[in-house]
């Protein structure tokens, strides 16, 4: 290597010793590159953003020397790139030492406090000629800072910008710490509530923090995962981070604002295939930057992302505000909207230079504008999932109040005026005519469904055999309280018994049937109880050959009769459960050319 030496001893430009060649091919080996043209350092023009020349090796070569008498340890550095690769031919040794620095983890490096800088130890009379190879990334300003200095000075240099950067850096700390901490009290939430929405929130709080974590993943002050471990480094960039955060806001927005449930068509179908876009971006981005190593393609696949989520953010914001269907909570509107004005200017700031980009401690300085705004989305996405779920618990209170009244109206119903006068007067009847045995029997099934009826009135579920157990009590009474005017049959599936169903369910409809189905029927009634499970539901069929209900209802009016008020009880009951627990109970009266059906489909409560 023929250039003139730089005497550490004696200090000077060490710039000026630099000469550099760039390999387009990056396929030559280091004793190839020594026979190549290198220029004067100064005199090469380096890309300010690498775009395909991620692919080509840049090649630095100088020679150092140490005139004194004693050995000097120095720090070396060519500045904050991504890898550094170091080729060391010393006088006394005569043949080039392989040594590697910024792809390595901090604690694995030769010199400690610093992942750019390499240690090296020049004894007295020696001369080092160094050939250093050197790997950015793109998308990344190239910044090419070449240093040698004494460890005293670096720790000097260091004080200094650390003085100079501790806004930055406290900064930087506050907004992880936040990030973290809501997401974690989001997911605890999450565990205790089941909402999705607030699933989705922490997922897209994780996307964010990792974001940020990948921006200062290079910095000497931070030992992140992405340093750890060394696949994250390189592989994964931060666009991957920027679809993932993307995914999961938008099955937020989705689930919050219940689009599916509210949104137009042209609504659904957005939130829809919007999902299946940044998948495939997604797949695209793992597959450049992992399997092909392509960053050239990455770097338009990243452009794409960037023009589809500004897209898709004014779309949102136009939605928000002016949407009939979905009427988001103004903090939901505002955070979108301080979110949406957070990128736009961090991305025009950083591209125009408004705001630093980097820094000697911070290769990804924080843009002040992006982290500001990404802090107030927070707070106002906080403070309308507070308010949504005070207003939960506020309309679960309320229901709870209604099926509290619902219950009671039930109990009454059960027990109504009309059942028990016309029981007592059966068993009244069989004593004056002496059928002492038959009385007996009547009086003890009597008793028992009124006992069973007062010991599960408080109960919201009872076990499918529990409740057929009570049905059928109530249909031997009035079997035997009719003379036996009517028959009845029940089939279960036997699976089922122990599935969970309301309390109380089916007794309205069966007593619907006795009361108004077989009055003034002119054969013997029937009634065929139906239940077997269909795609993980209790399908329950109650079939009568009764009048219907149409010659029913016309005989209540001519008769100004007793009114039942049992079945409009039942699905006051049904939609008020439907309402808390977001079940979907099903129910549909059938009339048939002879008699009527009774259709419940119950989703398997346990």
């Amino acid at each position: 290597m023929k250039s003139q030496c730089f005497d550490v001893a004696k200090g000077g430009n060490f710039e000026s010793n630099i000469k550099c060649y760039v390999d387009s091919s990056d396929k030559k080996s280091s004793s190839q590159i020594l026979n190549q043209p290198f220029k004067k350092y100064q005199q090469v023009r380096f890309p300010r953003f690498l775009l395909s020349e991620y692919l080509h090796g840049f090649w630095f070569k100088f020679c150092l020397e140490n005139s004194s008498n004693r050995p000097q340890d120095y720090v070396l550095t060519m500045g904050e790139v991504y890898s550094q690769e170091y080729h060391i031919n010393s006088s006394q040794s005569g043949k080039y030492t392989v040594l590697l620095s910024q792809d390595k983890r901090l604690t694995q490096n030769a010199y400690y406090f610093d992942h750019k800088y390499l240690k090296i130890n020049i004894k007295p009379k020696e001369k080092l000629e160094i050939l250093v190879k050197v790997k950015d990334k793109t998308g990344q300003q190239f910044l090419l800072q070449p240093k040698i200095k004494t460890e005293a000075q670096e720790h000097t240099e260091r004080l200094k910008n650390l003085y100079e950067e501790r806004f930055a850096l406290a900064q930087n700390l506050m907004l992880k710490s936040i990030l973290a901490f809501v997401m974690i009290f989001v997911s605890m939430q999450y565990l205790f509530t089941r909402y999705k929405f607030l699933l989705y929130y922490a997922l897209y709080l994780l996307g964010m923090l990792l974001f940020h974590l990948y921006g200062f993943s290079f910095s000497s002050y931070y030992e992140t995962p992405f340093t750890v471990i060394p696949f994250f480094k390189f592989e994964l960039r931060q666009n991957f981070y920027v679809i993932i955060t993307q995914i999961f806001y938008m099955l937020f927005l989705r689930e919050f604002l219940g689009v599916y449930e509210k949104g137009s068509n042209l609504q659904k179908a957005i939130f829809k295939y919007q999902h299946y876009l940044f998948l495939i971006l997604l797949i695209l981005e793992i597959l450049c930057s992992v399997f092909l190593q392509r960053l050239d393609f990455e770097l338009i696949i990243s452009l794409v992302t960037q023009f589809i989520v500004v897209s898709i953010s004014i779309y949102l914001l136009i939605t928000m505000f002016t949407s009939k269907h979905l009427k988001a909570p103004l903090a939901i509107r505002l955070a979108s909207l301080v979110l949406f004005v957070g990128v736009i200017i961090g991305f025009l700031s950083a591209t125009f230079e408004w705001v630093k980009t980097t820094s000697p401690l911070l290769q990804y300085y924080p843009n002040y504008f992006f982290n500001f705004c990404v802090l107030a989305e927070v707070f106002l996405y906080s403070l309308a999932i507070g308010q949504l779920y005070f207003k939960t618990v506020s309309e679960k209170s309320f229901l709870n109040q209604k099926i509290a009244l619902s219950e009671l109206n039930m109990l009454r119903s059960q027990i109504n005026p009309h059942f028990l006068f016309n029981s007592l007067n059966s068993i009244k009847s069989l004593v004056i005519s002496e059928r002492k045995h038959e009385a007996a029997s009547f009086l003890t099934e009597f008793s028992a469904l009124i006992r069973n009826i007062l010991q599960k009135s408080r109960e919201q579920f009872l076990n499918l055999e529990e409740e057929l157990s009570f049905t059928e009590s109530y249909l031997k009474i009035e079997k035997k309280r009719f003379e036996d005017g009517f028959e009845y049959e029940i089939n279960v599936q036997e699976s089922l018994l122990e599935k969970l169903v309301p309390a109380f369910i089916l007794q309205p409809f069966v007593e619907n049937s006795i009361k108004h189905g077989f009055h003034e029927l002119s054969e013997k009634g029937k009634i065929n109880i139906e239940i077997s499970e269909k795609e993980e539901h209790i399908h329950v069929q109650i079939t009568d050959n009764g009048i219907g209900r149409s010659q029913s209802a016309r005989i209540k009016l001519s008769e100004n009769g007793h009114q039942s008020f049992g079945t409009q009880l039942i699905l006051d009951r049904l939609k008020i459960l439907n309402d808390i627990y977001g079940w979907k109970i099903a129910f549909e009266i059938i009339d048939l050319e002879k008699g009527t059906r009774v259709v419940l489909t119950i989703p398997f409560f346990d």
